[in-house]
């Protein structure tokens, strides 16, 4: 499995994209994938724990602070995209003939399925992300 490398700096929602405000429950990044918690926070997903993966997932593409390297802090307000288009920037670099999914490695998108597998999407360029996770639920490989 290889994991997409996705800079934070560069991560952007593009016009159409679905976005909601939400709360970080634990420190992040921008570009990290996110499942949204009990109490109402988003904390990272882990394609190793069908919990995380199950339900209702998202990806953390603006921070309330702005901090400029990307970092998210615990508490702190995110823009969480649900669906739609994404630019994660040149070193993505993400195949346009491969699927995209939940990555064993906690918050990261892969191009195979994790433990429990859950698609996130596909890419229309080597930048840009169409992330439209599947609605039936995870499945453990």
């Amino acid at each position: 499995m290889t994991n997409v490398t996705i800079d934070p700096t560069h991560v952007r929602p593009l016009v159409g994209s679905t976005v909601i405000p939400k709360t970080a429950g634990e420190a992040s990044d921008v570009g990290t994938t996110v499942y949204f918690s009990d109490d109402d926070t988003v904390l990272e997903t882990d394609a190793n724990d069908a919990a995380t993966v199950t339900g209702r997932v998202g990806m953390i593409v603006a921070g309330g602070r702005h901090e400029p390297s990307g970092a998210i802090a615990e508490g702190e307000r995110v823009t969480v995209l649900e669906f739609g288009r994404v630019s994660l920037g040149p070193d993505a670099d993400l195949d346009i003939t491969k699927q995209y999914f939940a990555s064993d490695t906690k918050g990261l998108i892969g191009d195979v399925a994790g433990t429990v597998t859950r698609r996130l999407g596909a890419p229309e360029s080597s930048e840009v992300f169409f992330f439209n996770p599947d609605a039936a639920s995870a499945t453990s490989s």
